[in-house]
């Protein structure tokens, strides 16, 4: 009995490699695959990118309402505005805007002359698809704050009013 040094013939078949029909399965699903996945990346990419931006801007933003509390540029009221690119972001701009705050429930004249106001600061900057975003942050300042080691606040002589009173009634 002599043995076949055949190795071809010796082969089993599943030696021999992928059929045709294994072959056009592996590039179907690659086709289907690869392109899902590179739009999963791209889409990472972006809320990457977003949320670098966002940081970014909310970072500024608490730095700018922190320098004009200290400095006290809000006093002069209005807007004011600016950019940052002496501190290297030349993508962003600020704006700050001095609005009189009313809480909901309270009409103005039941808020003493001694009353709060909301500063705003705004940064915006153009995004991946050039369009405008901004973020923004905000905090209550006094306008008409007493002065001077005996100051003593202005008392609103008027009836209180407020919902723990029970003269305000909910909102409509």
């Amino acid at each position: 009995m002599t043995r076949s040094t055949n190795n071809f013939g010796s082969r089993s078949r599943r030696q021999r490699g992928f059929t045709l029909v294994e072959m056009l399965v592996a590039i179907i699903l690659m086709l289907v695959i690869i392109p899902a996945a590179m739009r999963g990346v791209a889409i990472a990419a972006h809320a990457g990118e977003l949320a670098k931006h966002r940081t970014e801007a909310s970072s500024l933003a608490h730095s700018k309402l922190q320098e004009l509390l200290a400095t006290q540029q809000w006093e002069s009221g209005g807007t004011m505005n600016g950019d940052f690119v002496q501190d290297g972001y030349e993508n962003y701009l600020w704006k700050a805007e001095v609005v009189p705050w009313n809480q909901p429930g309270f009409s103005q004249q039941d808020i003493q002359p001694q009353t709060l106001q909301q500063l705003d600061v705004q940064v915006s900057w153009k995004g991946a698809t050039g369009k405008e975003e901004s973020l923004v942050v905000s905090t209550l300042v006094y306008s008409n704050m007493p002065l001077g080691p005996g100051a003593q606040p202005v008392t609103n002589t008027a009836e209180k009013r407020g919902p723990q009173m029970g003269n305000v009634t909910g909102g409509t």
